[in-house]
């Protein structure tokens, strides 16, 4: 791993995270560094703006594929869906325009920090999984949005096309924890080389989720 730079954005990606989660994530970072990684880390100033870039990019693209099915049989949809539907059929072009353009100045910024380092680590989630069918997860004692939270690391990747890979960490109490490696456009072979290298050092240490009855 001695040819390897690792990209750390604190101020995004390890901010509002789970203590236990940035732990785990933290461990599986210096377990690289051990064998021989550097790590660096790099500033992403658009990440200020990925959420609602997200946003506004998946709820207007999935309103417009599902528009006739939502006007001729939207109780077919559940509430949850439904719900999410409706929203995306209020921005209007100017907002979807706007958000493109936000995502375009993210997929820039991301290729900057590409120049400094092979890959960026990341939390998966700021949160540990909640049970099935909950609409509130737990971070650090506090109640928070969980559809928020659940695409706040890994929208990004979602918004830029650059390839993403999550594995497992670690464990907060019997459920598994993330960690995200992200890398430059159409470098699988480095993210699958950090992943294996991770891998190689047992981080759950042969734990295994316990599965719902």
């Amino acid at each position: 791993m001695t040819d390897i730079t690792i990209g750390v954005n604190e101020d995004y990606f390890f901010k509002n995270v789970d203590s236990d989660v940035e732990a785990s994530v933290r461990k599986a970072i210096q377990s690289l560094v051990d064998q021989g990684a550097n790590v660096e880390t790099v500033d992403i100033p658009a990440l200020q703006y990925a959420e609602y870039a997200e946003l506004i990019t998946i709820l207007t693209e999935a309103a417009t594929i599902h528009h006739e099915n939502l006007v001729r049989r939207p109780d077919d949809f559940g509430d949850d869906i439904r719900l999410l539907f409706e929203l995306g059929e209020l921005p209007s072009g100017v907002d979807y325009l706007q958000a493109q353009q936000l995502r375009r100045q993210l997929k820039q910024d991301f290729q900057k920090a590409y120049e400094k380092v092979d890959v960026l680590i990341t939390p998966t989630l700021p949160i540990v999984a909640p049970d099935i069918g909950e609409s509130y997860a737990d971070l650090n004692g506090e109640q928070v949005d969980l559809v928020n939270n659940i695409i706040r690391f890994t929208g990004p990747g979602n918004l830029t096309g650059f390839p993403s890979l999550s594995m497992p960490c670690g464990f907060k109490g019997e459920m598994p924890i993330g960690m995200q490696m992200m890398g430059e456009a159409f470098d699988e072979e480095t993210v699958l080389k950090v992943g294996y290298a991770i891998e190689q050092t047992n981080p759950l240490k042969g734990k295994k989720p316990v599965l719902a009855r």
